[in-house]
């Protein structure tokens, strides 16, 4: 069975559910005027990473459409239990965790298949690692969380990430088969290698 390892970046913007998210990052030191640049990652047209430009919407994913599962029979279709299908594998459980309370304090080339994460904690996805004892929760419905002339992506301490790692096997019978990855929820930016 081909192995896989999956990589996320998740930084931290406003309080959100995590569903299905798949893996962990790296990042180097940032600073306002010296952006953050993650391996593979090229700049916007305004000189930003994509995930401080706030023009970006989204990159390299496919379109919005309806949430359909493929289905071996018709049957399975019509009972419409995604679990059952041999066509679908879940990746929620426990994954390796390290919240960082800013890009500049995130670990570094953690999207390495030979990075060392046993010493992370474990945390439930999906979760809100916020709930979880991780940072605080940021509840705003007049302010911003945070106060900024010109409304920027932060970061410092206003911005955490998040960096989670999981191994996992692709059963071998998916080989040429279109394969998605599908996040139910994320909050804020995400960056994701698969190893």
């Amino acid at each position: 069975m081909p192995s896989c390892k999956s990589s996320l970046l998740r930084y931290f913007l406003a309080p959100g559910l995590l569903i299905a998210l798949w893996g962990a990052a790296s990042a180097s030191e940032a600073k306002d005027n010296n952006p953050v640049q993650l391996p593979g990652i090229t700049e916007a047209k305004t000189g930003l990473p994509y995930w401080r430009d706030l023009k970006v919407i989204q990159k390299n994913k496919i379109s919005p459409r309806a949430n359909l599962q493929a289905y071996e029979t018709q049957d399975l279709a019509k009972a419409g239990e995604k679990q059952k299908s041999q066509r679908f594998q879940s990746l929620n459980g426990l994954w390796k965790f390290k919240w960082s309370e800013s890009i500049s304090s995130n670990p570094k080339d953690f999207y390495e298949t030979n990075f060392d994460s046993s010493k992370w904690d474990e945390i439930d996805v999906p979760s809100v690692w916020e709930r979880k004892g991780y940072g605080y929760p940021i509840y705003a419905n007049v302010e911003y969380p945070f106060k900024a002339p010109a409304f920027t992506v932060p970061t410092d301490n206003r911005n955490h990430v998040g960096s989670y790692i999981k191994d996992f096997d692709i059963p071998q019978d998916w080989s040429g088969q279109k394969v998605f990855i599908k996040f139910e929820a994320v909050s804020s930016a995400m960056t994701l290698w698969v190893n």
